[in-house]
């Protein structure tokens, strides 16, 4: 009778063992479970302002990268003016010395 006892109490310390182990285990598991939860809803609400923020620092941006179109198109503008200006300068010189020359002949026939 005494190794039957033996063996009922050791078993119930083996099961009783066991059960904590199991216990502890949940609650291990439980607690990463809600770690990984909390982990997730800071993500994302992180991502959620991040978000805001970059909307809100684009739309600061927008006004900047007009006003730098606005600049890169009148700088291409005065330049096709100027290049315009010059070829009408240079034709015309042709043109006056052309005409010197005429003059020139002209009166030197005389």
């Amino acid at each position: 009778m005494v190794a039957d006892r033996n063996q009922v109490e050791s078993n119930w310390q083996i099961e009783t063992n066991e059960s904590h182990s199991m216990q502890e285990e949940w609650i291990r598991n439980a607690r990463l479970a809600a770690s990984v939860g909390a982990a997730d809803s800071a993500k994302t609400r992180d991502d959620e302002l991040a978000d805001i923020c970059a909307g809100q620092i684009l739309s600061l941006l927008a006004p900047a990268e007009k006003y730098l179109q606005d600049v890169a198109m009148a700088q291409h503008d005065r330049a096709i003016v100027l290049s315009q200006t010059y070829r009408d300068f240079v034709e015309g010189e042709d043109a006056g010395s052309e005409d010197d020359e005429a003059y020139s002949q002209a009166r030197c026939a005389k």
